[in-house]
């Protein structure tokens, strides 16, 4: 069962990081997803990963986007990856054209 590490709120959107294993070992992974309410604009999710403690980051992920003009609420999970030790990872999403992007915080 995954745990909800930390979530990224952008306007409409928001995105949640979850972890499998509560201590990170080689076997460890890590999913995000994405949700959008009565979206106006599109609302687009990634995953990163650093490998040097957060000084830069990889996307690691494709990028899903959820449609705008939405009448209800719509979410999107992506598929996990490796986050064993030495890795940090999170979950970004931002809102249509924004050049604001919102991150949750590493783990």
């Amino acid at each position: 069962m995954a745990t909800m590490v930390d979530h990224a709120v952008a306007g409409y959107c928001a995105t949640s990081l979850f972890t499998f294993t509560p201590v990170k070992k080689a076997t460890s992974r890590v999913t995000a997803d994405v949700v959008g309410l009565f979206l106006r604009t599109t609302c687009s999710m990634y995953l990163q990963q650093s490998r040097n403690r957060g000084r830069t980051w990889t996307t690691v992920s494709a990028t899903y986007t959820l449609p705008a003009r939405l009448a209800e609420t719509a979410s999107y999970t992506l598929a996990s990856v490796p986050d064993g030790p030495g890795r940090l990872a999170r979950s970004c999403v931002k809102a249509g054209a924004s050049r604001t992007v919102f991150c949750t915080a590493a783990w």
